[in-house]
């Protein structure tokens, strides 16, 4: 008997662990209704709903990624939403760190992310992890680097080890491509 989504977000909203939440990704790999919604709820529901939908995304996407790529601009409107929770905007880095990525939002995800780089206010692994999928975009637009590289460069010496390891990758990477 096929679960509905409304029978499921109680129990989901209950979850903690990692093997709590085996069900709902199985229950996403097999009904695409039950992504929708989940994807609804992490856009548009309360925060504690967003949390819970969000980790469900992460999941699902280290299993699937390409599931989740059709919903790409909504994510992308997500990271660019400065007043939603750093974990949301989190995820939504994550996951743009391994989907495909169209090139129609090429442009507005490079903008989002250099501006979650440059927020210092903003939390570390967003930062670390806006270096990530800017490197993604910088192997498609080799010139981006010359923006980047100067920003990473200054403020290495005064950011976290994990902003450190990144903006060094980044900058070892981007030097060959412009190589």
């Amino acid at each position: 008997m096929k679960n509905t989504y409304a029978e499921l977000k109680a129990p989901l909203l209950l979850a903690r662990f990692r093997k709590d939440y085996d069900v709902f990704i199985s229950t996403c790999l097999a009904d695409k209704d039950f992504l929708d919604s989940i994807m609804h709820d992490l856009i548009y529901g309360t925060e504690r709903v967003q949390f819970v939908s969000a980790r469900l995304i992460q999941l699902l996407v280290d299993e699937k990624p390409e599931l989740v790529e059709k919903y790409d601009e909504s994510i992308l409107k997500l990271l660019a939403n400065t007043m939603s929770h750093s974990s949301i905007r989190r995820t939504a880095l994550r996951v743009f760190m391994k989907i495909n990525l169209r090139e129609e939002i090429h442009a507005e995800l490079i903008d989002s992310c250099i501006n979650r780089l440059m927020d210092r206010n903003d939390a570390i692994a967003c930062r670390v992890f806006a270096i990530h999928v800017l490197l993604r975009l910088t192997k498609h637009y080799p010139d981006l680097a010359q923006e980047i590289s100067p920003y990473i460069k200054e403020n290495m010496p005064f950011e976290s080890a994990a902003f450190s390891a990144a903006g060094r990758n980044y900058l070892k990477i981007s030097n060959k491509l412009r190589c």
